[in-house]
């Protein structure tokens, strides 16, 4: 009886997160975990263990490093959107605890409230992942994962250049804000542009397509 209790019972839903493998406890497992080769002679922030018993669903969110995905049994669905879908992913608050992570539910997205984010769709793309496959997320591009069953993955993060050459010089920070800030602004303009309905341009050439106020949102 006690056995068909237990049998009975259903499995507790248990995650592993983002467990560095070089924190103390954890060196017996990173001897099983090689470097590869394409990441000889950069400076790794931190090697990660993930698993999942039940299957498990990440949000939208990125990542402030390059990563190496790589699944050691089980699978991954990777769907990833480009740094300049941004816009269009209602990311969090600069001020929020999860400034990295969208507000969106991905999958039961209200497009009454973002709209927007068909944009992003159209854009996206996405990868199913086995066993020895490995995937390279470029730092700052948008990611979900959804894990099947039984799935144990390891990741590689690192500093990316870009990253790197801004953190030494902190003395051109709102330089570089300002430049990227005017950048962005134009790229969205333009996507904004190319995405509007000719009907909604107005019939004078001349006149105004957007609010400014709607376009630094």
């Amino acid at each position: 009886e006690a056995n068909a209790a237990v049998e009975g019972c259903e499995a507790p839903h248990l995650y592993l997160a983002q467990q560095e493998l070089r924190d103390t406890g954890m060196a017996p497992l990173l001897l099983d975990v090689e470097t590869p080769a394409c990441l000889q002679g950069r400076a790794i922030t931190s090697v990660n263990l993930w698993m999942c018993i039940r299957g498990s669903r990440s949000n939208i969110h990125y990542d402030p490093y390059s990563n190496l995905l790589v699944v050691v049994t089980g699978s991954k669905h990777v769907t990833l959107f480009s740094p300049a879908c941004t816009p269009f992913l209602a990311p969090a608050a600069l001020t929020s605890d999860a400034a990295n992570h969208s507000q969106i539910n991905f999958t039961q997205p209200d497009f009454d409230k973002n709209p927007e984010f068909r944009l992003a769709k159209q854009q996206q793309t996405q990868v199913t992942m086995q066993a020895g496959d490995a995937l390279f997320i470029p730092e700052g591009y948008w990611h979900q994962v959804d894990s099947e069953g039984v799935t144990v993955a390891v990741n590689f993060w690192w500093q990316s250049t870009l990253t790197t050459v801004l953190r030494e010089q902190p003395h051109c920070r709102f330089y570089h804000l300002r430049v990227v800030m005017g950048e962005a602004l134009g790229s969205l303009i333009e996507q904004l542009v190319e995405n509007c309905p000719a009907a909604d341009l107005g019939s004078n050439a001349g006149g105004t397509l957007f609010p400014y106020s709607q376009l630094a949102q």
